[in-house]
C-alpha cells in the first residue's frame, strides 16, 4: 500500500541519488508479492532486470542467423581500462555505454559525477590511434526507462546550470548526446551512431541489433574496397 502511494514514489525518485539504491529495487518492490510466493519462477523480465557488474574481461559468445557473435565485455573498472584497449585484436565495431540517469549521481570513488566519469572514459577511450583506422564506434545511451522518469522529479537543470530544456526528454537526450560528442578530437562525430536504449526492453534492443549488424557489415564492406 505505501509503494501504491504517488508521494512515496515521487519521495524515491527524487532521494535515489543520495541513497545509492540498486537499480532492480524499485522493480524488485513493485513485484513482491509474485516474487515472494513459494512458487516464483523467474521470467524472462525478472532475469533481464538483475544488475551485476562487470568484473574483469568477460568474453560471450553467440549465434544470429548464420553468423557467430564475440561480445567482449571490459565493464568501466580503472584497473582494466588501460590495458583492454591494447590486448584486443581484430575488433568489429565498439560499443560504448552511457548510463542517461548518472546525470547527477556523485561517483565517490572518482569525485565527481558518474556522468562526468563516464565523460572521461569515453574520451581516453575514442581519441586513441585503435579508432583512428573507421572502425564502427556505437554509442548507446542507455537506461532511458529510468532517466525518463527521473528527470521528472530531479531536474537536470540543478546540476547543468546551462541545461535549459526542462523535463522534456528529447532535449535532455540531446544534451547528453553532445556532451559526448562534444569530447571527440579530430573525428568526425557522423561516425558516432548514437542510439538511445533501455536494455530490458528486448523489442527495441532486437531493433537496434539489426541496425548494428547492417551498418558493421556495410563498414567491413567499405574497408574492403567493396
Amino acid at each position: 500500500m505505501l509503494w501504491d502511494n504517488q508521494p512515496i514514489q515521487d519521495a524515491f525518485l527524487s532521494t535515489a541519488r543520495k541513497c545509492e539504491f540498486t537499480e532492480s529495487l524499485r522493480y524488485a518492490i513493485a513485484n513482491l508479492d509474485r516474487i515472494a510466493k513459494d512458487d516464483w519462477q523467474p521470467t524472462n523480465d525478472d532475469v533481464l532486470h538483475i544488475r551485476q557488474r562487470t568484473t574483469g574481461i568477460v568474453e560471450t559468445h553467440f549465434q544470429v542467423d548464420k553468423y557467430q557473435w564475440t561480445l567482449i565485455d571490459v565493464g568501466g573498472q580503472k584497473v582494466e581500462r588501460r590495458k583492454w584497449i591494447h590486448s584486443q585484436q581484430n575488433l568489429t565495431a565498439v560499443i560504448f555505454f552511457a548510463a542517461l540517469d548518472e546525470y547527477d549521481v556523485q561517483n565517490e570513488e572518482a569525485g565527481k559525477l558518474g556522468i562526468e566519469e563516464s565523460l572521461d572514459v569515453w574520451a581516453d577511450t575514442i581519441n586513441t590511434e585503435t579508432f583512428s583506422s573507421g572502425l564502427p564506434i556505437f554509442l548507446f545511451l542507455n537506461k532511458s526507462d529510468i532517466f525518463e522518469e527521473k528527470i521528472k522529479h530531479a531536474p537536470m537543470k540543478k546540476t547543468w546550470k546551462k541545461y535549459k530544456g526542462g523535463a522534456d526528454f528529447d532535449a535532455a537526450v540531446e544534451w547528453i548526446r553532445d556532451l559526448y560528442l562534444d569530447r571527440l578530437v579530430d573525428m568526425d562525430p557522423e561516425r558516432i551512431k548514437v542510439h538511445v536504449t533501455c536494455a530490458v526492453q528486448t523489442d527495441s534492443i532486437k531493433v537496434v541489433f539489426e541496425e548494428v549488424t547492417n551498418w558493421v557489415f556495410q563498414e567491413r564492406l567499405h574497408l574492403s574496397g567493396l
